[in-house]
């Protein structure tokens, strides 16, 4: 499972997909699962972990600190959910872990590993965030290849974050070429265009990763998505779609293209029940707030919805129903957040 820093939906969108930002987009789109109708459950990184490590949609309150601090697992959660599937559970972070008591949330919510940028080389090149996701995915092939149990990694980069101050044309980033064909609604500052070339390194590199470890082990299941959107600015308005929306791939050579179809919705939160509904036998029982993506055809976070294949803000919905089904979530998350003793 990879968690993408801002891997965000954009540009692969028609509009923008001649830029060649995300290659390894386009790879998984055309060769497994995937979603574009997929909301983050929240709007940065650690809300979006939080639904993730704790399988609750975000109530503005601040889990990291305070779920599993005595010894209460809600189970709902990713790493809880492949645990009980018989999985070892490794988290890999790569920035530090001192960051949002991160490594300590991981290990109280199911995970039986954490480990982060401290543990690899290259420090040298690395920004104030946390290495370079090439080096982060380097240490994490690794270690998978003296690992002989079945080992569910949860992967969380850092590299596409401000200050985007890798040198990311020593890797091979395009400039000119990106640079020539910029749409009106990209301004075509340096600023702009280094951060064009963290979103090319990312992509790159996530890519590179996969192709790796599938040669090493044809049958590894991946996971993609993005933590979150909405921190690119572009020069004019732009859709929800291109400002908010985060892709979502399954890629396995089991795994039919067509498991998602074009009218599904979903978000980071049916991540875990749709792996385990992939996973299990069929008629298996798990615990899941929400259903898996098969089952899904709308989706909301903490502001957005999808319905019908639209996506909007929440205080437009007209739906009475789907609005009492996201209230009654939150109100489920809030009640376990607050009995977590």
């Amino acid at each position: 499972m990879i968690l993408g820093e801002n891997y965000a939906l954009w540009p692969l969108l028609p509009e923008y997909r001649a830029l060649g930002l995300a290659k390894t987009g386009e790879w998984l789109e055309a060769n497994g699962a995937h979603t574009y109708h997929f909301l983050p459950n929240g709007n940065g990184t650690m809300t979006s972990l939080n639904g993730f490590l704790t399988g609750l949609p975000d109530v503005g309150l601040y889990v990291n600190y305070t779920m599993g601090k005595h010894g209460h697992l809600d189970g709902l959660g990713i790493g809880a959910t492949m645990k009980r599937m018989g999985y070892k559970t490794v988290f890999w972070y790569g920035g530090l872990r001192s960051w949002q008591d991160i490594e300590h949330f991981t290990l109280r919510e199911g995970f039986d590993e954490f480990h982060c940028a401290d543990e690899l080389p290259d420090q040298g090149k690395s920004s104030s965030w946390g290495v370079p996701d090439g080096v982060l995915f380097d240490g994490i092939r690794e270690q998978m290849k003296y690992d002989a149990d079945d080992t569910f990694y949860f992967i969380l980069t850092t590299s596409n974050h401000p200050p985007f101050a890798y040198d990311v044309d020593a890797e091979g980033f395009p400039r000119d070429t990106v640079a020539s064909k910029l749409p009106p609604s990209i301004p075509t500052d340096k600023a702009t265009m280094d951060q064009l070339g963290h979103i090319w390194y990312a992509d790159k590199v996530m890519g590179d990763f996969i192709r790796q470890v599938q040669q090493d082990d044809p049958s590894t299941l991946f996971v993609v998505t993005g933590d979150h959107a909405e921190r690119f600015n572009f020069a004019s308005d732009v859709s929800l779609w291109a400002l908010s929306g985060i892709p979502c791939y399954f890629y396995e050579e089991g795994v039919r293209r067509d498991l998602l179809d074009e009218q599904m919705a979903g978000s980071h939160l049916q991540i875990a029940p749709t792996l385990a509904e992939l996973i299990l036998p069929t008629g298996s029982a798990y615990a899941s707030l929400l259903p898996p993506l098969m089952e899904s055809d709308r989706a909301f976070n903490h502001r957005l919805y999808i319905e019908d294949g639209e996506i909007g803000e929440q205080k437009n919905l007209a739906d009475d129903a789907f609005r009492q089904e996201i209230e009654a979530a939150r109100t489920v998350a809030s009640w376990v957040v607050m009995h977590d003793k």
